[in-house]
């Protein structure tokens, strides 16, 4: 079986997995992985970006760790561009008006000038699985490394997953590992 064959097949797994959650599971798990964001970080006057939230990937509702890092932190969300494959992180406070892109992904209607990749302290990444090595499974289009590798070495690269990660993903030279996993029950840390 091939890299990419893999790969596709573990994204299908992780989708399946997550399609099995309840509304109220969904709800619940993320508000753990809140909890643990707040006693295992003390994030203070970072900047940070923090994805937004697909509700049609079921993904872990960020709202939670958004609110709660807004308080002492400069907060940024990622925006694609799909005709393209780059990647900015805008400016974001809790409430600012979103839409859904033409892929579904939440988006702020108003955009403000976009931080310089290395000015970024810290970036919660989304992701379909991750292994116990720190290797990230995400959707496939490579947005997250192609930006990461434009951060600092040092930014600090937290997944947010409901599930424990997976002994081994097949990962490619242009992956780049997170520095930490963080699931309902415990945060991984990688370094």
């Amino acid at each position: 079986m091939n890299l990419s064959t893999s790969k596709h097949n573990l994204r299908q797994e992780a989708k399946t997995q997550r399609k099995a959650l309840s509304a109220d599971e969904l709800e619940y798990y993320s508000i753990q992985i809140t909890k643990q964001v707040r006693t295992c970080f003390s994030f203070r006057d970072k900047r940070i970006s923090c994805f937004l939230s697909m509700e049609s990937q079921r993904e872990v509702h960020t709202e939670y760790i958004l609110k709660h890092l807004a308080r002492h932190n400069q907060l940024f969300v990622p925006v694609s561009n799909f005709s393209d494959g780059t990647m900015q992180h805008v400016p974001f406070e809790p409430g600012d008006i979103l839409a859904l892109n033409s892929y579904h992904i939440p988006e702020p209607i108003h955009k403000k000038n976009p931080i310089n990749p290395v000015e970024l302290d810290v970036i919660f990444i989304p992701l379909l699985q991750a292994d116990v090595q720190g290797n990230r499974l995400g959707y496939g289009k490579g947005f997250y490394d192609r930006y990461l590798a434009l951060c600092r070495p040092d930014v600090i690269k937290i997944g947010l997953n409901f599930f424990e990660p997976i002994p081994s993903i097949p990962a490619e030279n242009t992956d780049i590992p997170l520095d930490y996993l963080i699931t309902p029950n415990r945060v991984y840390e990688f370094k």
